[in-house]
């Protein structure tokens, strides 16, 4: 059960009946086991007794057979006088007569006289303080009685002791249980060695340890161990005892108790419900006012009558209704501000981060700042080197921006953010920027830090009576680590990009020591592919690309022998097959550059036609990457356009007209067509590329 789901009903309740079970628990439990104790108690000494009963009765089953053989005048004489062979003769008699296992007489000072036994080797008997103890022989037990010798009769002088040994059987302990009353079994090394019961009802082992008891069938039964004279446990004696009613007493008590344990859980619940009805009324109508609340019914009024704690927490609830609504009608305009500074955050945050030339952006941050601000304007600060540029402002700027410049400038250099209500005063700036401070009365500047160092500041400013809080504050640093932010990413693209550049660099650097027309031809494609590209309406990051491809596009010829790539005819079919492996050369080499890897493909696919019949792969028409259709078209043009050992060139009229022709073949139609309309623009670069290949020659 989740006491957190419960009514409020139903917690009191729960919690009345947490409150009255322990003590009803505990005076049931005492009670129950405090008259179940007394009940054991009574059978417990019960089981004693009949438990000495049952071994009194098996050693006087003994001794009473004995008792008139140890009151002989004859023994008692042999005894007096120690002689040997009338003693051994009674006790021959002895044994004879009353069928015992063994016998044997000891003299006043306890010293062996004589012993019979029907044994092979007679057995040492002992007995206990009590005149009778008990031994086993295989597998047998043993009952030992000691019976004192006197001479003259019963109350003369004790001149020795007679000791005699029967064996238990079934017969002897039928006989004590007659007598007592008490069904008896003895265990010997764990089983069954005689028993008084049926032989249905004997059980083969015990079925409780010794000292324990164990209950069934309407009876109790003990299990005392049997000792030796020297205390030593022989053997197990089971004693049964019938129960007298106790278990139905102790059932009874049980059912009584739980009886009553049952009533007083329902009086405690009734009083519970009771109670819980007196305050859960109140408390219902409080939380349906409070769930009207929720809604946005802010305005609520509970009545409730009296003076106790649950009519104060209701008039405290009208009072703080009250309040609620009055502060949410406050605050509705506030969240208008806020959802409205935050949508500017967020486009802050965009056209900064969609951006590579931070500076270029700074004015139109400026200018959504003075909006979110309501500022007459913003300006950001940055550092050039110590000194501080030449802010870019947004907004009506009144008079000159000394003071503000000053500000910004202490602000950079304190890395602390400032705000001051009256520029005019303000001991941070100097005299002259104090009495420049011509409409501008209040201004809140905060740093702009950039890897932990501060490279700037942005502020904003008011002539009237506009106060900027704590608020303000934090508007402007979060635009300022925006800045910062782009300021970094725009370093570390520089950064990659001088890397891309150097790495492209050396790559034409080997291309030009291996082939120079082969480096002067990529330059020149390079500049047409950006001419075509531009016109064709590619983006900056993708003209980046296209760039770096069309110096690339033929890096692969670092692989071809230099005598192939210089061969003044024309190709064997064995060397164009060498030469066109350079593709995939190039392919391999940019593949294991990461920066470069995107160009791999571009790379391997310069010299497919449109038609399906180029090499590596014999792709065909879109399957094509964009960028190297358009390298494909360039570099077809500038190789028409170029003198080679094996060839003069065509003019450009004509080599337009062989694109023209092989459009839909060699060719993807499109880009021939945006060629041909960028022709004008990329009539330079051919002139160029024409003025670089003549000085190459």
């Amino acid at each position: 059960m989740r006491i957190a789901s419960l009514s409020l009903r139903r917690k009191f309740t729960f919690a009345f009946l947490c409150s009255a079970l322990p003590a009803l628990l505990v005076f049931c439990a005492f009670s129950y086991f405090k008259t179940s104790a007394g009940l054991r108690g009574i059978e417990n000494r019960q089981l004693v007794s009949s438990t000495a009963a049952v071994q009194s009765g098996i050693a006087q089953h003994l001794t009473s057979s004995v008792s008139s053989y140890a009151a002989s005048q004859s023994l008692a004489d042999a005894v007096a006088h120690g002689d040997r062979a009338r003693a051994t003769e009674s006790l021959e008699n002895i044994i004879q007569t009353l069928n015992l296992v063994q016998a044997q007489v000891l003299g006043a000072d306890g010293r062996l006289l004589a012993r019979v036994s029907m044994l092979p080797s007679p057995r040492p008997l002992g007995t206990g303080q009590s005149g009778f103890g008990f031994q086993t022989y295989l597998g047998k037990p043993w009952v030992v009685a000691s019976m004192p010798i006197r001479a003259d009769g019963r109350r003369g002088k004790v001149v020795g002791r007679l000791v005699v040994a029967d064996q238990i059987d079934d017969a002897v302990l039928q006989a004590v249980a007659e007598q007592s009353g008490a069904p008896a079994s003895i265990y010997v090394g764990g089983l069954l060695a005689a028993s008084s019961l049926q032989q249905t009802q004997r059980p083969l082992k015990p079925l409780a340890p010794v000292g324990a008891h164990y209950s069934a069938a309407g009876w109790t039964t003990s299990y005392t161990a049997l000792s030796s004279a020297g205390g030593h446990a022989v053997a197990v004696l089971s004693v049964g005892v019938p129960d007298g009613g106790f278990t139905a007493i102790r059932s009874s008590v049980r059912g009584t108790a739980a009886l009553a344990l049952v009533l007083a859980l329902a009086a405690a619940m009734l009083a519970a419900l009771l109670s819980a009805h007196t305050v859960v009324r109140p408390l219902k109508r409080l939380s349906r006012a409070a769930q009207a609340i929720t809604d946005g019914n802010m305005r609520q009024h509970v009545e409730v009558k009296g003076h106790d704690e649950i009519a104060v927490m209701a008039r405290a609830f009208n009072g703080m209704s009250e309040r609620i609504a009055q502060t949410v009608d406050g605050l509705s305009g506030q969240i208008q501000d806020l959802s409205r500074g935050l949508a500017d955050l967020s486009l802050v945050g965009e056209t900064l981060a969609q951006t590579r030339d931070v500076k270029a952006e700074l004015f139109a941050v400026a200018d959504r700042v003075r909006e979110m601000t309501h500022s007459n304007f913003c300006g950001i600060h940055l550092l050039d080197g110590e000194a501080m540029q030449a802010g870019i402002y947004a907004g009506v700027v009144n008079g000159s921006m000394l003071a503000v410049e000053e500000l910004a400038l202490w602000v950079t250099s304190a890395d602390q953010a400032v705000t001051t209500s009256s520029l005019a005063r303000d001991e941070r700036i100097s005299e002259q920027g104090r009495r420049a401070a011509v409409g501008i009365s209040k201004a809140s500047v905060v740093p702009v830090v950039h890897q932990g160092r501060p490279v700037g500041a942005i502020s904003v400013g008011s002539s009237g009576d506009r106060e900027y809080a704590r608020d303000t504050a934090a508007v402007l640093a979060t635009v300022a680590s925006q800045v910062a932010t782009a300021l970094r990413h725009a370093e570390t693209f520089n950064e990659l990009e001088r890397s891309y550049l150097q790495t492209v660099t050396a790559l034409a650097a080997a291309l030009e020591a291996k082939d120079k027309y082969t480096a002067d031809h990529a330059g020149s494609i390079a500049k047409m592919a950006l001419a075509l590209g531009g016109h064709i309406g590619l983006s900056d990051q993708d003209l980046r690309q296209l760039r770096y491809a069309a110096l690339l596009h033929d890096v692969g010829k670092i692989g071809i022998s230099r005598q192939i790539l210089e061969k003044p005819g024309k190709l064997t079919e064995a060397e164009f097959a060498v030469v066109a492996r350079h593709t995939l050369i190039g392919e391999r080499i940019l593949s294991r550059i990461d920066y470069l890897r995107s160009l791999a493909p571009v790379i391997r696919a310069a010299h497919e036609r449109w038609d399906g019949h180029g090499y590596p792969d014999g792709l065909a028409g879109e399957a094509i990457p964009l960028e190297s259709r358009i390298i494909f078209v360039c570099d077809a043009f500038h190789a028409m356009t170029s003198d080679r050992p094996y060839r003069s060139r065509l003019t450009e009229e004509a080599a337009v007209k062989e694109l023209r022709d092989n459009a839909g073949t060699q060719f993807d139609p499109s880009v021939v067509a945006a060629f041909v309309a960028a022709w004008p623009v990329g009539e330079t670069a051919l002139q160029e590329a024409s003025t670089s290949a003549q000085a190459a020659r």
